[in-house]
């Protein structure tokens, strides 16, 4: 008789589980034709009419993936996201989601950024008409860029502490997602744990695997081992370089990157001055062009080891060393440890004045 109990509460649960139905109604700006319903990082798209009174009814089962956009297209767009569970209520014109006490969450988030950018955009609209009729100023585009900064930093702020008070909810999951390339490694790092149920959402799957590879690459580790082609398509490993008495730089770049050629000069000093007493470079090219590629190697005289599998923003180091902007620069000891990564041209210098002095 107990175990016919147990069989059925874990039936009933398992199909309270599985079930997840929502409801989503809501209100649309006038003049709007349709909505859509996207879930982050899934497909299908789901998309309806507004009625007559601008009124609107998606019906669903989440199947654990919650976190969608409630949209619409055009000049005036609007979007809002929604954590798809009960029956919330998303009001496009207004801006708010009502609901459960995710929804409730989420939209006191989304209010505050949208309130905390609307100077910005209001700001961007104005720079733009004068773009258009050849006015705009470099002192008023760098006033917007300096506010852009000042609003991130006080979202930032907001966004961490919803974070650290919102442990056991799951919305916040889209803040992870939002402020994914604004936060430090440390604290990306510092998010993933068991306690966190927000991290359990399947839309951060790429997330995931971006702090897993943060992990892998924090200073203090022992660098992670890859195989890559060199200029004459061999293949070899990375371990063929590093890890093996000497410290070794692994430089991050491609040849159509601006910034990445503005350094060159400088990386290229700091091998000619230091190499002889045991420094050495790897350069991991993000291009996709293997001609464009070696000609620049050959016409600057970049006389390193180089390699590259030519996949551009597909390239392996992308997703297993978590490097997502170039140029990148990682400094690795004679032991294999990562003794400095994403540090600048400036650091890379006097680091190796340290250790060569």
């Amino acid at each position: 008789m107990k175990k016919l109990f147990l069989l059925l509460l874990a039936t009933v649960s398992t199909a309270t589980l599985s079930a997840q139905h929502y409801v989503v109604t809501g209100k649309a700006p006038v003049g709007t034709k349709m909505v859509y319903l996207i879930p982050i990082g899934e497909e299908p798209i789901d998309s309806i009419q507004i009625d007559a009174a601008g009124t609107f009814t998606f019906r669903g089962e989440a199947a654990g993936k919650h976190l969608a956009y409630v949209a619409t297209k055009g000049e005036k767009a609007k979007h809002l996201v929604v954590f798809l569970e009960g029956e919330p209520y998303v009001n496009l014109e207004e801006e708010t989601v009502a609901g459960s006490e995710e929804n409730r969450g989420l939209s006191d988030y989304q209010t505050f950024v949208n309130t905390t950018l609307q100077p910005l955009k209001t700001l961007a609209e104005q720079l733009t008409d004068k773009r258009n009729n050849g006015e705009l100023t470099e002192q008023e585009l760098a006033y917007f860029y300096n506010l852009s900064d000042s609003l991130t930093t006080i979202i930032n702020a907001r966004a961490k502490q919803d974070l650290k008070y919102n442990t056991r909810m799951r919305w916040p999951a889209y803040i992870v997602l939002n402020q994914l390339n604004d936060f430090d490694h440390d604290f990306l790092i510092s998010l993933d744990t068991p306690v966190n149920a927000f991290m359990q959402e399947p839309c951060l799957g790429r997330a995931k695997k971006l702090i897993d590879a943060y992990k892998r690459t924090q200073v203090g580790q022992h660098f992670a081992d890859f195989e890559m082609a060199d200029t004459a398509g061999v293949m070899h490993h990375l371990s063929e370089y590093v890890g093996c008495g000497r410290y070794v730089l692994l430089d991050f770049w491609a040849t159509w990157c601006g910034p990445c050629m503005g350094e060159l000069p400088n990386v290229k000093a700091l091998y000619d001055k230091y190499h002889d007493k045991g420094f050495e470079i790897v350069g991991i090219s993000f291009d996709q062009d293997g001609d464009a590629w070696r000609g620049v190697i050959q016409r600057r005289n970049m006389n390193w080891t180089h390699l590259s599998d030519l996949s551009g923003w597909k390239s392996l180091p992308v997703e297993f060393y978590g490097v997502n902007a170039i140029p990148h620069l990682m400094l690795i000891g004679p032991d294999g440890t990562i003794i400095a990564n994403d540090i600048s041209t400036e650091t890379l210098s006097e680091r190796l004045k340290e250790i060569y002095q």
